[in-house]
Formats: C-alpha cells, sequence, structure tokens
C-alpha cells in the first residue's frame, strides 16, 4: 500500500560543521548542485523559479509531518525544534546552507514568512520561518549577498527563446512536450502508479463568480472571460474515502479513488467555480 510523502530529506550527514569556510558540511555543495537543472529548465523551457523551499534539511518541526505525524531524522529533533538552543556553528551553518540554495536558485519564493509561537511559546519550525531566520542571522536580509557563496557554477545567459517570453510561438505546445502525458505515469517520491492516486471526476457543476463592479456598482466584465470553455468542474468520486486534506502525509492511498473510477459517471455536485 502506498503512502503520501511529506517534507525535509531522510540524509543524516551533519550540517552543523563549524563557523569557517566547511559551514553547513555536504549540503552547501548539494544545494550549489541545483543550479545544473535550473539552467537546464531555464533554456528548455523558459523562466524558472524555485518554490516553497526552505532550510529544512531534515523533516524536523512541529506538525510538519501531520498533528500527530513522526519524523524520519534519526538525530535528536529537540534541537531543531528550538533555534535559542542553536549555538555559533548550527547558526552559521545553517545560513551557509540558506546563501547556497539562494545562489543556485536565483529566482525563488521561500516556504514560509512567518512561523506563529506555538502554546509552548516560541516558534517550534525554525529552520521553515524566513522571519526568525531574518531575526536570527541565519538568512541574509538581501539574498543578491549570496552570489557567489557556490563559486563557480552554471549560470542561465537570459536569453530566452521568444514564444516563452509571449514572443511568436507562445501558447503552442511544442514537440519536446507534446508526447508527454500528463498525469505523468509515476510521481517522484510516491511508491505506487499515479493512476492509482485518489483524484476528482470532471463531472461536477460549475458556478461563475461574479466580476468586478465599478463604484456605481454597475458590472464592467463577466466573472468568466472565456464562453468556448464549457468543460464541467471537478466534484468529489463518490464512495471514495479521501485522506484528510489537513493531515494526510503518509495517509494510506484508498482504493477506488484513481483513473478508472474518475472516468465513471458521477452526479453532478455544486462546488466548483469559475472565475476570471
Amino acid at each position: 500500500m502506498g503512502r503520501i510523502p511529506c517534507c525535509g530529506s531522510t540524509f543524516e550527514d551533519p550540517i552543523a560543521t563549524g563557523t569557517g569556510a566547511d559551514a553547513g558540511g555536504v549540503w552547501v555543495g548539494t544545494a550549489c548542485g541545483w543550479a545544473t537543472e535550473i539552467v537546464r529548465l531555464s533554456g528548455t523551457f523558459g523562466f524558472t523559479y524555485a518554490g516553497e523551499w526552505s532550510n529544512g534539511y531534515n523533516d524536523c518541526g512541529l506538525f510538519l509531518t501531520g498533528v500527530g505525524g513522526t519524523h524520519s531524522y534519526a538525530g535528536d529533533c529537540g534541537a531543531w525544534e528550538d533555534a535559542t538552543t542553536w549555538d555559533d556553528s548550527t547558526k552559521a551553518s545553517v545560513a551557509a546552507f540558506n546563501a547556497a540554495q539562494m545562489d543556485a536558485l536565483k529566482d525563488f519564493f521561500f516556504w514560509t514568512w512567518k512561523i506563529g509561537n506555538s502554546t509552548a511559546g516560541s516558534v517550534q519550525a525554525p529552520l521553515w520561518s524566513y522571519q526568525l531566520g531574518l531575526e536570527g542571522g541565519w538568512i541574509l536580509k538581501d539574498p543578491r549577498q549570496a552570489a557567489g557563496k557556490c563559486g563557480t557554477i552554471p549560470e542561465f545567459d537570459g536569453n530566452y527563446v521568444p514564444y516563452m517570453t509571449g514572443g511568436p510561438g507562445a501558447g503552442t505546445i511544442t514537440a519536446a512536450v507534446a508526447g508527454t502525458p500528463f498525469p505523468p505515469a509515476q510521481i517522484s517520491g510516491v511508491d505506487v502508479p499515479a493512476d492509482e492516486l485518489p483524484r476528482h471526476t470532471l463531472t461536477g457543476t460549475v458556478h461563475t463568480l461574479p466580476g468586478p463592479t465599478d463604484t456605481s456598482g454597475a458590472t464592467k466584465v463577466s466573472g468568466w472571460y472565456d464562453a468556448q470553455d464549457t468543460g464541467l468542474g471537478p466534484t468529489p468520486i463518490s464512495g471514495c474515502a479521501y485522506p484528510d486534506p489537513w493531515d494526510a502525509n503518509g495517509a494510506a492511498i484508498p482504493t477506488g479513488c484513481g483513473v478508472d473510477a474518475a472516468a465513471a459517471p458521477t452526479a453532478p455536485s455544486v462546488n466548483a467555480h469559475r472565475r476570471r
């Protein structure tokens, strides 16, 4: 039976390795290695950015694996859930890992700006809080200062093919991706075929949200601009025992909810919304 994966890495290599040039251990090199793929995607696909990354080299953090979830990290997660215990080596090493990611990824947004205090009165997922990193000094206030952290790494030259930026050919599926199936047959980190993962069926009733109005109350545009788009909306498959959407990390993948079930007729449901 398959499991839904979550966050962080299962690698046990130490990150707190001093305050000098070796701070961050192998994790600095790991992050710098991502530059190769970023450059490849920028040149073959178009504008590429990294979304939702963090300093979480492990999966420690309060509720990071769900309420009541367990951690795969073999070390002491308690130390990684209380930044007030971090020594200079730990802070310098997390800072080095963070700067290496910024240098390699170039364009990105961090996982979470702010994580509030827990009932213990502190941030218990410090590797995932940008605000706490700024306050503690292990996240740079100016990401441009990370340039050069990785030394010599592949760099995208900034020259996009015209269709990648709205020029001639934009909107046309290229030969490179025309034969790519969707959904893919397999998803990285999932130990069952993608066809067996729970999904919705496109038989739901579509409701159009109203367009914006001006100060007089008049509506200037309709809520849905594409009159040719008459497809139905997604709705749950009848009888599927979906995992808890708020706590599905590590949940068993239910049967009868995959691609075959999604193709079967299901009564329309009022749960889909179109909007401009």
